[in-house]
This record gives structure tokens, C-alpha cells and sequence, in this order.
């Protein structure tokens, strides 16, 4: 096996609230030609309307959501290979990493935490974006969250990442990268058309609340245990309503997810001002509610992992008076779009 260094660009992600956005985003803003279908593709939002019994909520892709965001990236040129097959030896997989880090590939994959022990980790399993690998200093460069919440990338010891790789036990039902490991590099060409029209599509709808097409037309029986756009916020008043930390964990995924949205529709309104001036639009004027959506946001998170470090529910109805003030702020944009 060739002895070398292969370590692929890799950018701060502008939303990191699930690692399959950071990661996907990491890549892609290495390549200024994406940024079109980045905002062109992150503005509308769906979430469970029960958050007490499955507290998902995400970005929606327009096309159907079972599907992961990097497949339907159009600038994504995507392989997979099953993880079975890689895992064979150690000797197999250091072999797989390092053809696909020469030919420009990225790779995600689940890895096992406890099976680092230089670093700190939560010991959980968590699927990781690697990008870089140096043989001759065994090191493997790695991007994921090991610790509290927080996306980071670490070097880890080459024979650390092979155990989390070789030792990772993944239970089949909780799958979530379905037994592969997957390569991602950006195309050369790509047949992606960007219109700022689509942008203020989709914000219209995002702020009439309206059923995304594919729910609305392919998938009416699960639409009905959804809520859409702005509506959103009311899911999360009532959940902050309904939990009880006796025996339920306060998730802040939802509430970052919504602070996630908010930081791309304001870097979307700078982008299309910068690039795309329309008179139509005060666009000023826009970036100041989403700052100050993003203020708010950032305050409702601070409160969010307070309440969920102490139990303390007397702080929970500043945090839906708070989320109600984003919600607000939200709805003045209807007003800029008529």
C-alpha cells in the first residue's frame, strides 16, 4: 500500500444542528459554484407536531424525506459500499480509506467513540465525515460531535480510528446510514439551475405553513402527524408545555434546528443582495428581522440548556415567550413578500 498524506479541504459550517447538514455543508462550501443550491434548498422546514414522542424536525428537501441530504444534492457525486464488505480487516479498510482520500473522496460512516481514547467523547456511536488521513504520522483527521453538542475535528491516532471503525456495534433497527459507508466528492459540472424566484417560493410558503408537495400529494396519511413552517413554533410552546423531566429528556434539537433556519434565510437575503438586487425587495430590512430572529433564537438556546441542566420548569414560560417573539418576528416577512 502507497505510504502518503491525502487531507481534502473542509469549511466551517454555516448550520450545524445535525451533523448531516454540517457535514454536507463542510464539503460544499468549499466550492463557491454551490452556494446557489445550498439556499435554494434550505428554507423550508417540517417537524413533528407531538415533539414528546418523536422530537424530529428538519430542513426540507424537495423531493421525498426519506431520502438523505446528500442524495439529493445535485453537486454531490455519491458511492456507497457496505460496510461488511470493509470491514473485512483492518489492513482492507486503512486500504479503503486511502484510495478513496486519493481520488478526492470524503467519507461518512458511523465510528464508536469509547474506542477513542485520546480525546474526549460522550462513548456513543455517531456518524463521522473523515478527510484526511497521514500514514506516516498515523494520524486520521475527523469530523464529528465527540462531546457536549459541540461539532468539532480532531486528529485521531490511526490505530484509535480503526478500532471505532473495526469494534463499532451497530444495532440494525437504530441504522440510521442503513449498513454503508458512504463517499462523497463535488461534481465537476452539474446540471443544477438556480432562480432567485424559487427562493421567494419557498419562503412564501414557508410562512403560509403549506403542506410541502410531497406530504400534500404522496404522503397525506403521515402529513397529518406534521407541522410546516412558521407553525413550527407552536409545536414547540406545546411541547415545553407537555414534557415532564421525571420522565421525559428535554431535546434541543428541534429549537437549534430553528436557530439553524434562521441563520440561513439571513445569509440567503445577503447572497441575493449581493448577487441578485432586486427593487421589489428591501432586503435591509429582511436581514434586520433575521438578525434579530437569530438573537432571539441564540437567547431561547442559552435559556433551553439551563431548563434542561437544572429541571427547573419556572424558566419554561419565558422560553415560549421568547419562541413567541421569534414567531412574530417571522410573520412581519409576510408583509415584504405579498
Amino acid at each position: 500500500m502507497e505510504r502518503g498524506k491525502f487531507i481534502l479541504s473542509i469549511k466551517e459550517p454555516w448550520i450545524d444542528s445535525y451533523t448531516t447538514y454540517a457535514h454536507l455543508l463542510s464539503i460544499l462550501q468549499t466550492d463557491k459554484r454551490t452556494t446557489e443550491w445550498i439556499f435554494s434548498n434550505l428554507l423550508q422546514m417540517y417537524m413533528n407536531k407531538d415533539l414528546l414522542s418523536n422530537s424530529w424536525g428538519e430542513f426540507y428537501k424537495p423531493l421525498p424525506y426519506e431520502l438523505s441530504l446528500f442524495e439529493v444534492c445535485k453537486w454531490i457525486d455519491i458511492q456507497k459500499v457496505r460496510r461488511e464488505d470493509i470491514t473485512i480487516s483492518p489492513e482492507k479498510c486503512l486500504q479503503y480509506f486511502c484510495d478513496e482520500l486519493s481520488k478526492g473522496y470524503y467519507l461518512h460512516l458511523i465510528i464508536e467513540h469509547k474506542r477513542i481514547k485520546s480525546i474526549e467523547t460522550n462513548n456513543h456511536s455517531h456518524d463521522a465525515l473523515v478527510y484526511g488521513i497521514d500514514i506516516c504520522n498515523n494520524e486520521v483527521y475527523v469530523q464529528d460531535v465527540f462531546i457536549n453538542g459541540k461539532l468539532e475535528r480532531k486528529i485521531i491516532p490511526l490505530n484509535e480510528f480503526l478500532d471505532s471503525v473495526m469494534l463499532c456495534k451497530i444495532n440494525p433497527a437504530g441504522d440510521y446510514m442503513k449498513g454503508s459507508i458512504y463517499s462523497y466528492k463535488i461534481k465537476e459540472e452539474c446540471d443544477y439551475e438556480f432562480a432567485p424566484e424559487n427562493i421567494w417560493n419557498s419562503l412564501k410558503e414557508y410562512y403560509a405553513a403549506k403542506t410541502p408537495e410531497y406530504w400534500r400529494l404522496f404522503n397525506h396519511a403521515n402529513a397529518k402527524y406534521m407541522t410546516f413552517g412558521i407553525d413550527i413554533y407552536d409545536a414547540l410552546i406545546e411541547y415545553l408545555d407537555k414534557i415532564d423531566f421525571s420522565v421525559n429528556h428535554l431535546d434541543v434539537r428541534p429549537f437549534y434546528v430553528m436557530k439553524d433556519h434562521s441563520t440561513i434565510v439571513a445569509l440567503t437575503m445577503k447572497f441575493l443582495w449581493e448577487n441578485y438586487f432586486d427593487d421589489n425587495f428591501d432586503y435591509e430590512k429582511i436581514i434586520v428581522i433575521y438578525e434579530r430572529v437569530g438573537v432571539l433564537m441564540e437567547q431561547a438556546c442559552i435559556l433551553l440548556l439551563m431548563i434542561g441542566r437544572t429541571k427547573n420548569r419556572s424558566k419554561i414560560p419565558k422560553l415560549q415567550e421568547l419562541i413567541q417573539q421569534v414567531k412574530e418576528c417571522e410573520k412581519k416577512m409576510v408583509e415584504y413578500l405579498a
